[in-house]
């Protein structure tokens, strides 16, 4: 029965693994810009597919970073698929290693709400984490040099009406028991989570939290993915990128960030050339994206120029031009928003552009 089940799971993965257009983003200013997933399951928890299929997905969808985060308390499969709660990253690593993949070795602590569910990121032995008292699990993937994240802190299984910063959370935050949280989760946007990562610090993350393959997911065209800004191309790195919150988040058609790092990536994404005819008085921008995100461009304080567009959308891997004529012969240059791409509610990034 074993060996049926596996070789079911190999025939989905054979005929899903391969579509849709890998995601890209540019290199910083001072870092590389990696493209990451802090959340997968594999069959040695309740996911539906081999621990090395995590890593050909990743190759496929362009990704440098992966963590194996299998849950500890749920393992429906277990009676089938043996081994500890180590065993999932020993199999990613060892393909990971072969295809040129970093993969993180993780867990996730599975309790209900509060406090939820949480990953522990670049622990040293997932089966010292099993234990009854949650403080006491993150205590221990704490000693273990772990980076805790709150995932999907608004999951409607565990807060259907609300998504609330309980009491435990606060006590888990004060002794350093969580150092990100979950923007993004699956196809869920967290709100609030964005309003905590600025109020409290936290390392922003969007992740895939994928179950089944990546192809039957339903991620649309791409899963969600965490932007990592990191000094060299090493686990090391990525973690010290995790430690001083260099990440973005790339969900759907929206890229979210801290400032400066929303700004970087911005600035690296989006080449901007003008010319302007001084006999004519027009004007002609050149936006090329070089990313897989769109960029949106909102003007907050509309002007009496014609042919001026209030919005701009520039598509991934794209080029567009802009021409009109500048009647505002004393004002040098304009400032758009970008709606799409934000560090905060109603805080976003910004693209000045000259007038003349």
């Amino acid at each position: 029965m074993k060996y049926k089940f596996l070789v079911l799971i190999t025939a989905l993965i054979s005929i899903n693994v391969f579509a849709q257009k890998a995601p890209f983003f540019p290199d910083i200013k001072n870092y590389y810009t990696l493209h990451c997933d802090f959340h997968t399951h594999t069959i040695f928890s309740d996911g539906l597919v081999w621990p090395d299929l995590r890593v050909t997905e990743a190759l496929k969808d362009n990704l440098d970073v992966i963590a194996i985060t299998d849950h500890i308390e749920y393992r429906p499969y277990q009676d089938e698929v043996q081994g500890d709660h180590n065993r999932s990253y020993e199999i990613a690593s060892k393909a990971g290693k072969e295809k040129g993949i970093i993969v993180i070795k993780g867990t996730e602590l599975t309790r209900s709400m509060p406090p939820g569910h949480l990953n522990a990121l670049f622990i040293k032995d997932a089966n010292k984490i099993e234990t009854d008292n949650a403080f006491e699990a993150l205590e221990e993937a704490k000693s273990q040099g772990g980076f805790i994240i709150w995932n999907h802190p608004g999951w409607k299984v565990q807060q259907p009406d609300t998504t609330i910063w309980f009491d435990i959370h606060t006590k888990l935050y004060e002794k350093d028991l969580i150092n990100g949280i979950e923007i993004f989760n699956y196809s869920d946007y967290y709100p609030e989570a964005l309003q905590w990562a600025n109020e409290k610090d936290l390392t922003m993350f969007a992740n895939s939290d994928v179950h089944q393959t990546i192809r039957t997911g339903g991620f649309g065209n791409h899963r969600p993915i965490t932007l990592v800004f990191a000094k060299d191309y090493s686990s090391k790195a990525v973690e010290d990128a995790l430690i001083n919150k260099r990440t973005a988040c790339y969900f759907k058609d929206t890229i979210v960030a801290f400032e400066p790092y929303l700004g970087d990536l911005l600035n690296a994404s989006l080449l901007v050339n003008h010319k302007f005819n001084y006999e004519s008085g027009f004007m002609v921008w050149s936006f090329t994206n070089l990313c897989s995100c769109p960029i949106k461009l909102k003007l907050p304080n509309p002007l009496n120029i014609e042919n001026l567009p209030n919005d701009i959308i520039i598509e991934p891997n794209s080029s567009k031009k802009i021409r009109f004529k500048n009647t505002e012969q004393n004002i040098d240059n304009v400032v758009y928003l970008t709606t799409n791409w934000f560090s905060n509610l109603n805080t976003y990034g910004k693209v000045t552009l000259p007038l003349k």
